[in-house]
This record gives C-alpha cells, sequence and structure tokens, in this order.
C-alpha cells in the first residue's frame, strides 16, 4: 500500500457558506498495492503539517505542497477501492517497506 497527501474537496456542510461552495483541505490518501487509481483509504480529517524536527516539518509541507499540483479528489463522491478476497490473501501486495513510519496516522 502506498500514500501521498492530497487535496480533497468537500461540501460546506455545517459552514455558513452558500451550499454550492465547497472547502478544500489535505488529507493523507492511501492506494491499494502500488496502484495510483485505487484510492482505498483516506484521512477522516485534514492533516496538519507535523514533524519532531525542522527539517522533519520542512519535508512534510514539501509533500502537501506537491499535492497542489495534482487533481482534487472529490470526497463527495469518492467510491473507495475494495480489494477481493484473492488481493487480501496475496501478500505480493504488501513489501516490508509499505509499512513504515512514514504513515502520517
Amino acid at each position: 500500500m502506498t500514500w501521498e497527501y492530497r487535496v480533497c474537496r468537500t461540501e460546506n456542510e455545517g459552514f455558513e457558506l452558500p451550499e454550492d461552495q465547497y472547502s478544500y483541505s489535505i488529507h493523507s490518501v492511501h492506494y491499494w498495492g502500488r496502484d495510483d487509481t485505487k484510492i482505498h483509504l483516506t484521512s477522516k480529517d485534514p492533516r496538519d503539517p507535523f514533524g519532531t524536527t525542522l527539517e522533519e516539518l520542512t519535508t512534510d509541507l514539501e509533500l502537501m505542497t506537491k499535492a497542489l499540483d495534482k487533481p482534487f479528489i472529490d470526497l463527495d463522491t469518492l467510491e473507495y477501492y475494495e480489494p477481493t478476497e484473492e488481493e487480501l490473501n496475496d501478500e505480493s501486495d504488501y513489501e516490508d517497506d509499505d509499512f513504515d513510519d512514514d504513515i502520517p496516522f
């Protein structure tokens, strides 16, 4: 499973804006396997930049900035990818580096 930050759009429920207005925020998005068309998970809440050092914070901000260069994801209409039973049992979808400390949640 791979991940990246992406800009996500949602309708403004609960905000004092017109109904046809949207809000945009940065979320972590996780893909099934290495296929960036198969969105499997997204963070529930927007992500804040974080680091335990200034260097880590800078890196996190740079990763978030890259999200601005990609199309936004509409969370109101997103259909999450559900892996098949076979995919769930196929260990080749996971490599040792798929699970590391860089996952932001």
